[in-house]
């Protein structure tokens, strides 16, 4: 019987501190007058059945993030029901919201996997690291693009400069790992995930690697549509075409690591953005149309409890 994963005390202590902020940034916004009765009275008119429609679309993008893990794996030659991978992956996105880890969902993830089927962990972990990646590089792509034909070409630049600023020092360090044998914890880090990005480079495991992209595109997309779907039952009145640079924004900010699933910062990184173009937007239908999103999220991911119980009783 392997034994259970067990939460240490620094995370645990790192965990509530992350909370804490969160919540202390989300009462300093609703402190501001009339926001919370203005979140109150927006809520109330929502249908209970949108966020029941939203939580079953949600589980929609974590089924198809699970394929594209599934066909990562895949390349690799591992061969794991489309089940599996939903299933862990709905407990790696509990973990990474609910539990004192200090590992993160996505090495929870790779763990699970590890346990629940013959894979080993190299292979786990470097499936996961690159699903991961793959869907930073579509979340990067679809904000520089939605700035880019919103108008805002400043803000496009900006975003696609850092995001070659980052890949040219990703690059440098590539290169640097190549020649590490030794090197300490990080080097050996860096050089696992070099060897593991080097595999899907590979002409005969590109092609995984391409639909990883396409999917992550298709995911992150789905994420746009439900944040639009969930302004109009808000009856937040902003275009559409806005949710396009908005949402890839607002997923960045989440990975701040204050609040849980970005809990406080994306309420207040939504208002400084929608409030900057749209300056007679109420501030408490900005704030209840992000609570909404973020309860989405969360009930989506409790189902991953179970499943989370489940791999760490083998």
């Amino acid at each position: 019987m392997k034994k259970p994963l067990r939460f240490p005390t620094g995370a645990t202590r790192k965990w509530m501190i992350r909370a804490v902020l969160g919540a202390l940034i989300l009462a300093i916004i609703l402190l501001q007058r009339d926001t919370a009765r203005h979140i109150a009275a927006t809520l109330k008119q929502v249908s209970p059945l949108v966020l029941v429609a939203s939580v079953a679309f949600c589980w929609l993008g974590q089924a198809l993030c699970a394929w594209k893990w599934q066909l990562l794996l895949r390349a690799r030659g591992v061969e794991v029901p489309l089940w599996t991978c939903c299933r862990l992956y709905l407990a790696g996105m509990f973990g990474n919201l609910w539990l004192p880890t200090n590992i993160g969902g996505d090495a929870l993830r790779a763990s699970l996997l590890n346990r629940a089927a013959d894979v080993s962990l190299s292979d786990a972990a470097a499936s996961v690291v690159v699903e991961r990646l793959t869907g930073f590089a579509a979340l990067l792509f679809l904000a520089g693009l939605g700035l880019m034909f919103r108008g805002t070409a400043g803000s496009a630049t900006a975003i696609l400069g850092g995001a070659v600023l980052l890949l040219t020092v990703f690059a440098i360090a590539w290169k640097l790992a190549g020649r590490l044998s030794g090197g300490g914890k990080w080097a050996g880090r860096f050089a696992a995930l070099r060897q593991s990005l080097d595999f899907y480079a590979q002409p005969q495991h590109r092609g995984a690697l391409w639909n990883a992209l396409g999917l992550s595109l298709l995911f992150q997309a789905s994420q746009v549509v439900l944040n639009i779907a969930l302004a109009r039952a808000t009856h937040l009145n902003v275009p559409s075409a806005v949710f396009w640079w908005l949402t890839p924004l607002l997923a960045l900010s989440g990975l701040i690591p204050v609040g849980i699933g970005g809990l406080g910062v994306r309420e207040a990184t939504a208002l400084g953005l929608l409030q900057s173009y749209f300056p007679t937007l109420l501030q408490g239908q900005i704030v209840a149309w992000s609570l909404l999103f973020q309860t989405t999220i969360w009930l989506s991911s409790l189902l991953g409890a179970l499943f989370l119980r489940n791999g760490t009783e083998k």
